[in-house]
């Protein structure tokens, strides 16, 4: 039975007159009550994006961003269009070099370079304009997300949902929090901008559509200036030309929408090097040009009377469904077999794990658990898969415009795709929680299409206010508000979460990649402290001011930009993780013997000695004890396993080199370079604490069996821990946090912790040397303690040391 409808078009009955009246409130002031709610998620997105810097400063975050920076410093200081230099700089993999224009995307940092004297304006360097790049970049994507969906669906609530979930969701803040000039994070709203002109282009006609086909296709393109990831858009874009045929005949207006924007897409990006039409013959831009023409040859079905003869019916949706499937299968088949060749970064991604132990070492190359990804996007993931379902039946009613369909269908398609590939790897996370927020805000749209109804004025010159507006399907209305409060309280929830986390996030030069600790005081109150220290600004300042400008720095590839930025001195491997023959050397070095280590810094690395240093750091857990007027370090430890009857417990000790060196050990093939454990390798060792308890240990420095601890002690880096811990008094670059400590003490000694099941916590075993370097001594050891607890006369503290040892050949 019909409900009856009051003469201002607001229902009785059912739906309730407040929730009618909400409704229509809601239509006739979309526009501002829109704009209003943009404004707060833009202004709450921000803050909670800049936060780190309103906590601890406006600098750089994490590895990366500082090659941004070094980029846009050059691009500041040569001029915008001067790239000569970036062809080959030796500063970078000496003694190989780098040439940048063919192994970066430099768009984010000529754009910071570009874009300057804003910055200057406000008083900024920079380096700090550069940190707020990510922050700009989020501020952008939010309002994007909202006019993509808008443009697409018609719902200023549906973009609004899309909004809401950038601005406030985890994984979509990551990438976008100040500091963390990441590409990812800072190309997304570029690719939204180029996926609204592409509906708009179909959306359109003539003309018009011509225009929007080419701004789609610009603005794709200059995606991979600022991106390695382009290949995403490049997907896209193809998936859209097979997709079309299923919702409608193919059509030659179409056809030209289709070719003009590959057209321009393809002569933008390919003027890039690193691109090049190379990318669109031989590898997976190819997908692009046989997307087109396969289009192209169904248009030519659909004219042509000969062709008809073959297909009588046309190209038919239920063939073009069963094309796709044939199409993707085949794709799939061809990276499958290396018939296109493709990055193992994207095999992984499909499911194809051939990854090399360097690409494994990877930390964002880890597989992400289906409880991580709905922490970071789960509500917009549910509202996705939900949208879908209503997506699929409105295409089976015949309810749904053709350029929704097709946009739709591929933002729900790479949707799906992106967090699968997210399950495989956690650098996906920040394109997944893009394309998922997009995808939320169309599953919106979808549910509650039709609720309300618009009756515009017959008269142009009649106001808005005139416009008529009434229900007409009361469950999509409560529909509507169901999911208004499921997103606010979803939203506020998930800000919670994000403001918590960047609350505590402080860039990693600042804390040494230490995580926010949780310490108890004596009573039994938790606090959450930020273990911020200075112990490589002051190795940086340390090798700045006491090596030679064209002085070589040996260290682990993730200090490569710290290093070489910071001190203009050249260094061996860096994040880029190019030339993995050369990391792989790099291992070896770090890994092996002293006599190994000057094999290969002579021959591999032409290194020149007493102008070579070798640099690594670890976090370590020290007492001062002042009755024996010594200082005790050693690696904090961290049981990953309690004993267990018949089973021994597990330690490593380190927080940080010592750790990453399981990763060095694989990749010089020393252990398996696929084990997914370290113990019982030739580098743990078993260790029988005085209770009786088994533990196996790594690094293996006590314990049985003796040729692993010997070969353990002997291994460059552990050993250099061990004697450069020795020359502490001596070669001390030591801030104010541990000076005071150090300095009332005349020794330093090794020791490791072996865990314990019982109340004793940690057993200390002194470590000696065993014997001096011959070619390698320590010049500087920089320690800097962000905990320090004092107990009468005796001290415990948390250490960050750093140390750096000069190659004497």
């Amino acid at each position: 039975m019909k409900s009856r409808e009051s003469k201002g078009g607001t229902p009785r009955g059912e739906i309730g007159g407040i929730t009618s009246r909400l409704a229509v409130f809601a239509a006739r002031y979309s526009t501002l009550l829109s704009i209003l709610v943009l404004a707060v998620l833009v202004a709450v997105g921000v803050y909670i994006r800049v936060l780190p810097a309103i906590r601890y400063g406006l600098e750089l975050d994490a590895n990366d961003p500082w090659i941004a920076y070094w980029e846009a410093e050059y691009f500041h200081q040569h001029g915008l269009f001067n790239f000569q230099g970036l062809h080959d700089v030796k500063s970078f993999w000496w003694p190989v070099g780098r040439d940048f224009t063919r192994t970066d995307s430099l768009g984010v940092s000529w754009l910071a370079a570009a874009t300057y004297s804003i910055g200057a304006h406000f008083g900024l360097t920079l380096k700090e304009w550069l940190a707020l790049f990510p922050v700009f970049a989020g501020a952008a994507a939010i309002v994007m997300l909202f006019i993509l969906v808008y443009v697409v669906t018609g719902s200023k609530l549906a973009g609004l949902v899309s909004a809401a979930f950038f601005a406030l969701t985890p994984g979509a803040i990551a990438r976008t929090t100040v500091g963390f000039v990441e590409k990812t994070g800072i190309a997304v709203p570029v690719v939204a901008l180029a996926y609204t002109f592409f509906a708009l282009a179909l959306r359109n006609k003539g003309l018009r559509s011509m225009i929007y086909a080419a701004l789609a296709g610009i603005t794709g393109g200059l995606v991979g200036y600022l991106w390695g990831g382009y290949h995403v858009v490049t997907l896209t874009f193809s998936l859209a030309f097979l997709i079309d045929p299923i919702f409608a005949k193919p059509s030659r207006e179409r056809l030209k929408v289709y070719a003009i924007l590959s057209l321009f897409y393809i002569i933008v990006a390919a003027a890039y090097p690193k691109i090049g039409l190379k990318y669109f013959i031989g590898s997976l831009g190819g997908a692009l040009i046989a997307s087109l023409i396969i289009y192209a040859i169904e248009v030519y079905i659909e004219n042509s009377p000969l062709a008809s003869r073959i297909l009588p019916d046309g190209v038919t949706p239920r063939f073009q469904l069963w094309l796709f499937i044939v199409l993707i299968t085949a794709a799939f088949i061809s990276v499958y077999s290396g018939l296109v060749p493709v990055s193992k970064r994207l095999l992984a991604a499909v499911g194809i794990r051939n990854l090399s132990p360097l690409v494994e070492s990877v930390q964002e190359h880890q597989p992400t658990s289906i409880a991580r990804i709905f922490q970071e996007y789960g509500l917009a993931l549910l509202f996705t898969l939900a949208g879908i379902i209503v997506f699929a039946a409105r295409v089976v009613r015949g309810s749904i415009k053709l350029y929704q369909a097709v946009t739709g269908s591929m933002i729900y398609i790479m949707a799906l795709f992106l967090v699968y590939a997210n399950k495989q790897l956690a650098y996906f996370t920040q394109m997944a929680s893009f394309y998922v927020t997009m995808a939320a805000g169309l599953a919106v749209a979808d549910i509650i299409a039709g609720s309300v109804m618009v009756s515009e004025p017959k008269s142009k010159r009649a106001s808005r206010a005139a416009s008529q507006y009434e229900v007409r399907d009361p469950l999509r209305v409560l529909a509507g508000i169901f999911i208004i409060l499921v997103v606010g309280i979803g939203g506020v929830y998930y800000g919670v979460q994000s403001y918590k986390t960047n609350e505590y996030r402080a860039p990693q030069i600042l804390t040494s990649g230490l995580s926010p600790l949780t310490l108890l005081s004596s009573s039994g109150q938790s606090r959450i402290v930020v273990p911020l220290n200075k112990a490589w600004l002051n190795a940086l300042d340390w090798i700045k001011n006491n090596t030679r400008e064209d002085a070589l720095i040996v260290s682990w590839w993730d200090y490569g930009y710290w290093i070489t930025v910071n001190t203009g001195r050249k260094t061996v491997a860096d994040g880029a993780t190019l030339n993995e023959t050369q990391i792989r050397a790099l291992a070896r070095v770090l890994t092996g013997d002293e006599g190994e280590a000057n094999y290969l810094l002579k021959n591999v690395f032409h290194a020149e000695p007493n102008n070579t240093y070798v640099v690594f750091y670890e976090i370590f857990e020290g007492v001062v004890d002042l009755k024996n007027n010594m200082t005790i370090l050693y690696p904090k430890p961290e049981a990953i396993q309690q004993p267990q009857q018949g089973i021994p417990g597990a330690v490593i000790h380190g927080f940080a080199d010592f750790p990453k060196s399981t990763q060095m050990l694989k990749i010089a093939y020393r252990i398996p370079p696929f084990t997914t454990s370290v113990f019982f390798t030739p580098y743990s060792s078993l260790y029988i604490d005085s209770s009786g308890q088994q533990w196996v240990e790594f690094p293996g420095f006590v314990g049985q069996p003796e040729e692993n601890v010997s070969r353990v002690r002997n291994t460059l880096i552990y050993k250099m821990a061990i004697n450069g811990i020795y020359a502490l008094p001596n070669v001390a670059v030591a801030d104010s946090s541990c000076q005071a400590i150090i300095n009332r003490t005349q020794a330093a000694v090794m020791a490791v912790a072996a865990a314990r099941s019982t109340a004793g916590g940690y057993q200390i075993q002194y470590l000696f040397p065993e014997s001096q370097f011959k070619s390698f001594k320590p010049v500087a050891v920089s320690i800097s303690c962000p905990i320090v607890n004092q107990v009468a006369d005796r001290y415990t503290m948390l250490a960050v040391v750093v140390f750096i040892y000069q190659w004497t050949g």
